[in-house]
This record gives C-alpha cells, sequence and structure tokens, in this order.
C-alpha cells in the first residue's frame, strides 16, 4: 500500500506585493520520495539535490517567517541542508521527511533566536567618559559590548 500524500496551506501574515497573502504550501515531488530518500541515504547525489530542491522555498520561506531576517534565514537554510546531509542515514521513516526536516528547521531556529537573546542584556550603570549612567548595552557581531543609549 503506498503511503498517503497530503498537502498543507500555511497562509502567513506575510504579503505580497499586489496586497494578497504569501501562501506556502508543501512541495511535491514527481518520483516517490521514499525511493529518493532510501536514493540519497545511499549516497545518490542527484537525489539530495532533487530533495534539496523540492524543499528549499519551505525552508527558506519557514526560516524568514520566525526570524524576520534574510541574513539569518539564509545562514539557518544551509545549516539546516548540511544537518540533513550528515544526519539523513538516520531518518527512519516514522514520520515524513518535510516533517523531519522543518523540524530541523524549526530548532536551528528557536536556538538562533536563544544566541540573539542572549547577546543583549540590560545594564543599569554604564560608564561612560562623563561618570556612572544608565543605559542599554548590546552585544555587536564582533564579539564587543557597544553603548545603545545612555541617558
Amino acid at each position: 500500500m503506498a503511503p498517503r500524500r497530503y498537502t498543507f496551506v500555511r497562509v502567513t501574515s506575510n504579503v505580497a506585493g499586489d496586497g494578497h497573502p504569501v501562501k506556502y504550501e508543501a512541495p511535491r515531488i514527481d518520483a516517490d520520495e521514499a525511493a529518493l530518500i532510501r536514493a540519497a541515504q545511499k549516497g545518490d547525489q542527484q537525489a539530495f539535490e532533487r530533495l534539496v530542491h523540492a524543499y528549499d522555498r519551505g525552508v527558506l520561506g519557514m526560516a524568514m517567517n520566525l526570524l524576520r531576517s534574510s541574513e539569518d534565514a539564509s545562514d539557518v537554510y544551509q545549516e539546516a541542508f548540511l544537518r540533513v546531509f550528515k544526519n539523513l542515514h538516520l531518518f527512519r521513516f516514522d514520520s515524513s521527511f518535510g516533517t523531519w526536516l522543518y523540524r530541523i528547521v524549526t530548532n536551528l531556529c528557536l536556538d538562533h533566536l536563544r544566541k540573539r537573546k542572549t547577546r543583549r542584556e540590560e545594564s543599569p550603570v554604564v560608564a561612560t567618559g562623563d561618570g556612572l549612567r544608565t543605559g542599554w548595552t548590546g552585544w555587536r557581531r564582533d564579539g564587543n559590548w557597544e553603548i545603545r543609549s545612555a541617558r
């Protein structure tokens, strides 16, 4: 018996240029997805490329919706497919490949948001050239503290 295929449509708050909501649909693969996954698990590079091509827009769209940053979404996109490549041999067909992949993307986005949160801290007192002041400090990408505002 062939596995059932479901198509899920998720309407987001994103709006296309024409003012209508953008729809994200689960990708459809021409060939049997299970056969593609098994071939990719055996090392077939073209099968893996077809899987990536089938899911790439959905992964990038999901990362953009969760992170709200194209740069961060691109990082998560690359890391997600790298993890899929490294761990495809662990995929057991307990769930659909899409569910497995989107769980990886969700976990990476949550990790990214946690890191983003820990890089910013509230500082009650900031030392400036004029003495001590209260203000907010933030962690910059280069690893240095930066005073964003001081009272």
